[in-house]
């Protein structure tokens, strides 16, 4: 896995670039995946112009330019079966912390994730499955985000799903299987929270493409090559 993000919030641009590898076993009924990531994070403080209501000589305040590097590790597990799926996640184990130069510094927060839903099917004509979720989020130190999703896959092929975030948003998403390995998304998130004031929401589009690399079991025994007989 090789996940590139470019992430801009105001002043701030932070660039990562992460690699992964899973590995995944047959367990019981189902398959067990183990996960491990390393993470190559670049915060920058694009050119800014700040206001100094007190002190323009503050050292916690971050120059103008100026960037950080910063290393990390994440590892998760995850099994499933045909009707249920549960995961655990941990990301930031290094919780790693840089300097922007001045007094002002960044410190990564360990984070925890948890996850788990099943898989019921609708006694209906058409096919139709339905798959409620729900994910917890947290540091340990705030109050805990929790997802709670439903998402129904109607004749293998269609996709749509409703969530609720609390404190935060409502999303839609609708989705079609284009192929067995190629499927297409689209999201959209109504803010709920007090920053609906200032956000009508986001919108989301996505591409999946899923392959399998499958590599030839070895073959016990001898080999010869004609060179050097």
């Amino acid at each position: 896995m090789v996940n590139v993000v470019n992430d801009r919030i105001g002043f701030f641009e932070d660039i990562s670039a992460a690699v992964g590898y899973a590995y995944q076993l047959e367990l019981g009924s189902g398959t067990l995946g183990l996960g491990l990531a390393v993470d190559f994070k670049n915060k920058n403080v694009r050119q800014a112009t700040w206001i100094f209501p007190d002190n323009p000589s503050d050292p916690a305040v971050m120059n103008s330019g100026a960037t950080s590097f910063t290393p990390e590790l994440n590892f998760g597990a995850y099994y499933t079966n045909d009707r249920w799926f549960a995961g655990l996640s941990s990301s930031r184990l290094l919780q790693s912390s840089a300097s922007f130069g001045t007094g002002a510094r960044f410190q990564s927060k360990l984070h925890y994730f948890l996850t788990g839903g099943a898989t019921f099917d609708l006694p209906t004509s058409t096919p139709i499955q339905i798959t409620p979720s729900i994910l917890l989020k947290s540091d340990l130190n705030s109050n805990i985000s929790m997802d709670l999703n439903a998402n129904a896959l109607i004749m293998e092929k269609l996709y749509a799903g409703l969530g609720w975030r609390n404190q935060d948003a409502i999303s839609l998403m609708l989705g079609y299987q284009i192929m067995p390995s190629l499927r297409a998304s689209y999201s959209y998130d109504l803010t709920t929270s007090s920053l609906s004031a200032y956000s009508s929401g986001s919108h989301e589009l996505f591409l999946t493409y899923c392959f399998t690399i499958e590599i030839p079991p070895r073959v016990n025994g001898s080999y010869r090559n004609p060179r050097f007989l």
